[in-house]
Order: structure tokens, then sequence, then C-alpha cells
């Protein structure tokens, strides 16, 4: 859910139905999805926001923290493969 959310993040951000649509239902049902959301609200690592494009949509971020949290963990996992220390 959090690689959904950072692959749609400097976008408009991704909907509860399209973070549903996209995560197979044998990872997590509805209800589990919008807990993990709520979960995550609660724990500042994202954030929601109305859509810029249709009101009645609420979108999902990630929170500047945990973007930067995300982008130095893949700076440090690219760093690792590139230097061959992945073989």
């Amino acid at each position: 859910i959090s690689l959904e959310v950072y692959e749609n993040n400097n976008l408009d951000g991704i909907s509860f139905e399209t973070i549903c649509s996209n995560v197979p239902k044998s990872i997590g049902s509805r209800s589990s999805i919008q807990s993990i959301l709520n979960d995550a609200i609660d724990r500042d690592i994202f954030l929601k926001h109305q859509s810029k494009k249709d009101k009645k949509i609420k979108n999902y971020y990630l929170s500047e923290s945990y973007f930067n949290l995300i982008n130095n963990w893949i700076k440090k996992e690219q760093s690792y493969f590139l230097n061959g220390k992945g073989e």
C-alpha cells in the first residue's frame, strides 16, 4: 500500500478505490486496506486531501518524512547493488 501511494505521490495522489483495485484481494480486503490507511494517517505516515479533479474523492499522499525515508531507502539499495555488494 505504501508503494502504491508512493508511486502516485507526485501526481494527484491515489484514491481508496484505486488502491483497492491495484492491491490483489489475496493480500488485503477493502476493510483491511481502509484500516491500514487510517492507521497510517494516525501515525503521520500518510496524508489525505480532497482531489483537485473531483471534490467527492479523497486522495492519499505520503507525509514528507515518510517520503524522504522511502527515497533514502531506495538510494541505499541502489548503491548497494551498483557497488556489486548485491551479488
